[in-house]
């Protein structure tokens, strides 16, 4: 049976929320889990609370061909290496599961040397290049959607993305956790930007908001940390709230009526759960152009818009949002909300054989 178990995976929150799902999940039936994430991921304010959670100080490949940050990356996975060894030897894992992002490459390669079984948990539609990599030897790769790639090898399980979102509320309390005054007769429109930031996203909302708040429409607007002093100066008018970290998502999603967002793993996976309209402006920058199959991928299971970033100027906000509001299309149906169960039944199912 298992007792101990090492989940590692960081750099954007995308690849933290499933760990940390997925960590509750497995603590909650017993096991000791040992969290590993990037060191720059400790920004977030939830890992305050959290235990047994440990960082390297690695991040991705450069973009840069600057010779002096690939010097550096190197230096740092070499340290990386070292450190993470010295972890796996006092913690003697029984197995490992990875959730993306470069800083999980050291886990799988000691994984692989010592022959510990390890699973892949991949969010995006395009994986990274650590899930391409280690998914050969993998024994289960867990899909949040579609691998339009076709580069992961292993055995693929569709099960939606392991999250834990608090659930339901009504729009009564929602904005009483949000700490702001409700009113019954305004839509709300919720923007989120990711942790990889959004400022085009908040300039476009800004920028276009005044025609929907003289029709009556609200604005919940997640800046960042990075950005919430610059757009908080901006802002004049009272129907527009902004919060510079959201600590309880089922609240805001849940005073929203529709979600202007980034089309990340995480946020695409809460949208499905909750069947929320929504329009989706990809991150541009996002490695392999992932953002926007992850969008398309949404787009069959949700009444939703796609506007790449590119795009912006040439689309109205209100046009956007009067355009979502009037479409009923039927889309198919999809529940992923058993995910956290399913992986941790098939990855039970492995140590009982």
């Amino acid at each position: 049976m298992i007792s101990k178990l090492i989940i590692a995976g960081g750099g954007t929150f995308g690849h933290i929320a499933p760990a940390l799902a997925l960590k509750k999940k497995f603590t909650e039936e017993g096991k000791k889990v040992y969290y590993f994430c990037a060191a720059r991921d400790k920004k977030f304010p939830f890992f305050k609370n959290e235990s047994n959670l440990y960082t390297l100080w690695l991040s991705g490949l450069p973009r840069s061909k600057n010779p002096f940050l690939f010097f550096l990356f190197f230096f740092q996975l070499f340290l990386s290496m070292i450190k993470s060894l010295f972890y796996f030897i006092k913690i003697r894992p029984q197995l490992l599961i990875l959730t993306g992002g470069f800083m999980s490459f050291p886990f799988f390669f000691w994984a692989w040397v010592f022959r510990k079984k390890y699973y892949i948990c991949e969010q995006n539609s395009y994986p990274g290049l650590v899930a391409r990599i280690a998914s050969k030897k993998a024994q289960k790769i867990f899909l949040s959607m579609k691998d339009f790639s076709g580069r992961l090898k292993g055995k693929k399980i569709v099960t939606g993305n392991p999250m834990v979102i608090k659930t339901p509320y009504s729009k009564e309390q929602g904005a009483e956790i949000l700490n702001i005054p409700y009113t019954k007769e305004r839509k709300w429109i919720g923007v989120l930007g990711g942790s990889q930031g959004a400022e085009a996203v908040n300039r476009w909302i800004l920028e276009n908001s005044e025609e929907l708040i003289q029709k009556g429409y609200s604005f919940l607007i997640s800046t960042g940390a990075k950005n919430y002093s610059k757009i908080r100066e901006k802002i004049t008018d009272k129907n527009i709230f902004i919060f510079d970290f959201v600590r309880e998502m089922g609240a805001f999603y849940e005073l929203s009526d529709y979600i202007i967002c980034r089309s990340g793993a995480s946020t695409i996976s809460e949208l499905l759960y909750l069947n929320k309209k929504a329009v989706f402006i990809p991150y541009p920058y996002a490695s392999d152009n992932h953002q926007y199959y992850n969008a398309l991928f949404a787009s069959e299971y949700l009444n939703c818009i796609l506007i790449e970033e590119k795009d912006l100027k040439e689309n109205r906000l209100i046009d956007t949002i009067q355009k979502l509001e009037n479409d009923e299309n039927k889309k198919q149906e999809i529940s992923f909300k058993n995910a956290l169960a399913r992986i941790y039944e098939e990855v039970l199912d492995d140590f009982k054989k």
